[in-house]
């Protein structure tokens, strides 16, 4: 068996112990350490523009901020929610969406793939 690391594996052994006692630990691995835990970013008032994801599923947590999440889902369904620090949320491969911040602060998301390279496709804009 290979002891190689990957960026799809890791141990709570090498993470950071943020709290100890008699009763136990808790230990956090954060993007620092497992890099597939990538970063997303989004300023006041700007977006996360429309895409959607040929080959992954994604699941979202929200680290800071307040964000409305629109999808249109492969059964054209639409449909609007709102996302705030400590929600997660889910959009199955192939749906169309995008991620708007609609508070005061910048909105931190946390977003390990579904997949080994997610294919992304963002929708094209209209000529103006």
């Amino acid at each position: 068996m290979s002891t190689r690391r990957s960026i799809h594996n890791t141990s709570l052994t090498d993470g950071e112990i943020v709290e100890q006692s008699d009763m136990g630990s808790i230990t956090r691995v954060t993007a620092d350490t497992f890099p597939i835990l990538k970063r997303l970013s989004i300023n006041p008032g700007a977006m996360r523009t429309s895409h959607w994801h040929a080959n992954a599923n994604e699941l979202t947590y929200c680290l800071s901020g307040t964000s409305l999440v629109s999808v249109l889902d492969t059964g054209s369904v639409f449909s609007t929610f709102t996302v705030g620090a400590g929600e997660m949320f889910h959009i199955d491969s192939g749906s169309l969406h995008h991620i708007e911040n609609i508070g005061d602060e910048v909105a931190e998301f946390s977003s390990p793939s579904g997949a080994s390279a997610p294919r992304t496709s963002v929708e094209p804009r209209s000529a103006r």
